[in-house]
């Protein structure tokens, strides 16, 4: 009978050490899941040519996770160019959804670009390209981002442009009741750009 009550001990012992470790695991997963978190990026320059002309811009790039596996956004753009007698400004909206795959911390993603430009000396053009990367969760706070990128503009005589990007983005919450996975109060972004041919601009 002793026995008896030992290998029943035993044997509860052991579902119970089953069940607390695929709890454990079910919350491993729920903690890198993506739904709902979105990163956001601000980001400007300016070539300054004393004597001849100089160009600015400004632009920004919202991205959030819808589910899983798609993450949608949007690119807006403006900038300004100047020569000695003028000043002509440029500016752009593009779209940008990719689709991502993987599990855990790291993820990988390929997509698509389009965007419509115009410019006050070339007028209206399109953008369109296609982007393949890598993104590893860091921590709750950021993700490392690796992202190969293919553009090219729609007007004849443009020449298409590769890029390569490394990113490290933070991330805001989750909103209303969905999963906050990566949530960020911060509000800038790295990166490390490398460049192949320009696309006319």
């Amino acid at each position: 009978m002793v026995a008896r009550r030992r290998r029943f001990a035993l044997l509860l012992a052991a579902l119970l050490s089953v069940a607390c470790a695929c709890s454990a695991s079910a919350q491993r997963e729920d903690s890198t899941s993506l739904t709902g978190a979105a990163r956001m990026s601000l980001d400007g320059g300016a070539i300054l040519q004393p004597g001849t002309s100089h160009r600015a811009s400004i632009g920004g790039e919202y991205m959030r996770f819808v589910s899983e596996h798609w993450q949608l956004g949007l690119a807006p753009s403006v900038g300004a160019s100047t020569s000695m007698v003028s000043i002509y400004g440029r500016s752009s909206l593009a779209g940008i959804a990719n689709y991502v795959t993987g599990t855990g911390n790291l993820r990988w993603y390929a997509g698509g670009y389009a965007s419509a430009a115009e410019n006050a000396q070339q007028g209206q053009f399109g953008v369109v390209g296609a982007q393949v990367g890598a993104l590893y969760l860091l921590s709750p706070l950021a993700a490392f981002r690796g992202e190969l990128t293919w553009r090219t503009p729609t007007r004849a005589g443009s020449v298409a442009s590769w890029q390569f990007i490394a990113f490290l983005d933070p991330y805001l919450p989750a909103t209303g009741s969905e999963r906050v996975s990566l949530p960020s109060d911060a509000a800038v972004e790295s990166r490390a750009t490398c460049m192949g041919t320009p696309a006319v601009p």
